[in-house]
């Protein structure tokens, strides 16, 4: 239908509708477009709130635990660092605080160096173990502690018991703590040792050609470590400078003497050694 308004009305119109003076007539065609488009917005708000909330529920309801794997254990048995986990089967994945775990993990497993809890989705612990393997002994009144080559007190033993085969026996006079889990102190005087020198001169012993002969380490003074050949030689480091020269030319001169040799041997100067035969 076709209106004509007269030259005194004001007219003005929108999409909305046709404004004539002090009426307005509203357009049904926007009313119905503003329906449609509260309507489309409705139903994707109530998808949108559906989908959130079913996400939740089945979240809440798969993600639980199913299996708890244990890799890289050889001195713990895995099935039984599987129940000491802290983690329990059915436990929801969510609820799992991995770095709490770990922390408490390393403090019940000695042997453990470290570990990380990982999950693998959607129902599976995973949990990745590295273990310390000894490298020193240290005996200490009535008690055998095993050290790792960090100098961590990995087990303890009694002094009487026999200890593994391979492991140097350590001999420091100025142990401050040494503590199941925990690395050694020592006290604060002059010459004291630190765990990582310790560890170093360790490390470099078992990587000479002496290794397999050197039973016994002193390093109650860094600057005159003293290592045992077997029950025959005292050899005499002095510090750990070139230290690796000192330990091959300390070889080369016992394999210059008899088998039956004793003594004590003087490699401090690395370029100038000693020997004085049947002293120890």
């Amino acid at each position: 239908m076709h209106k004509e308004y007269t030259d005194d009305e004001i007219i003005s119109a929108s999409r909305d509708g046709v404004y004539t003076g002090n009426r307005y007539r509203s357009n049904p065609a926007a009313r119905r477009r503003r329906r449609n488009h509260a309507a489309v917005a409705f139903w994707i708000i109530l998808a949108c709130v559906v989908l959130i909330i079913g996400s939740f529920v089945l979240a809440w309801y798969y993600l639980r635990v199913k299996t708890i794997d244990v890799e890289g254990a050889s001195y713990y048995d895995p099935q039984q660092l599987a129940e000491d986990s802290g983690v329990s089967v059915g436990e929801h994945l969510l609820s799992i605080n991995t770095k709490k775990l770990s922390a408490q993990f390393l403090h019940d497993h000695p042997y453990a160096s470290a570990v990380t809890y990982k999950i693998g989705l959607p129902n599976k612990v995973v949990i990745n173990v590295t273990e310390s393997v000894p490298a020193a002994y240290l005996s200490l009144g009535e008690t055998t502690y095993l050290l790792s080559g960090d100098m961590r007190v990995l087990d303890t033993n009694p002094a009487s018991a026999a200890q593994p085969d391979g492991l140097i026996r350590l001999q420091i006079t100025n142990v401050d703590t040494c503590v199941l889990g925990g690395q050694l102190t020592f006290q604060n005087v002059l010459g004291a040792p630190d765990c990582q020198l310790i560890g170093d001169v360790i490390s470099q012993i078992q990587a000479s050609v002496l290794a397999s002969q050197i039973v016994s380490l002193d390093m109650s003074n860094k600057f005159a470590i003293t290592a045992y050949y077997t029950d025959r030689f005292k050899i005499l480091l002095g510090d750990d400078t070139h230290l690796s020269d000192k330990l091959q030319f300390a070889q080369k001169i016992i394999a210059q003497l008899y088998s039956t040799d004793t003594g004590t041997i003087d490699v401090t100067d690395y370029k100038q050694g000693s020997l004085i035969l049947g002293q120890m």
